[in-house]
């Protein structure tokens, strides 16, 4: 929201991630983590077929408050030229996607 970005599909928020890593903004562990939560998502809301171990779910909570934490960081460190930078950007993939 900081960069005035918002994004409800999971798909566009993994994208976000991508163009944020690529300008150092987030680190590309952060895109990872993504990615595999919308697996997880995904395996755990329409293929439910194994039974998850406390401890499992023990990782995924931790990770999920590393991620949140990582985040936050990232937020109070971005600078007005990134957010320039990132706002141009998606100013040119509007663009172009408005075009085709």
């Amino acid at each position: 929201m900081k960069l005035g970005i918002k994004s409800e599909i999971h798909d566009c928020s993994i994208a976000t991630a991508r163009l944020l890593a690529k300008h150092k903004i987030i680190t590309p562990n952060l895109v990872t983590d993504i990615t595999q939560a919308k697996q997880t998502r995904i395996d755990t809301q329409y293929y439910v077929t194994k039974e998850l171990k406390q401890e499992e779910i023990r990782r995924n909570v931790e990770s999920a408050r590393k991620f949140v934490l990582e985040i936050q960081k990232s937020i109070e460190e971005v600078s007005t030229e990134q957010t320039n930078n990132i706002r141009n950007k998606l100013r040119q993939i509007r663009k172009t996607l408005t075009n085709h």
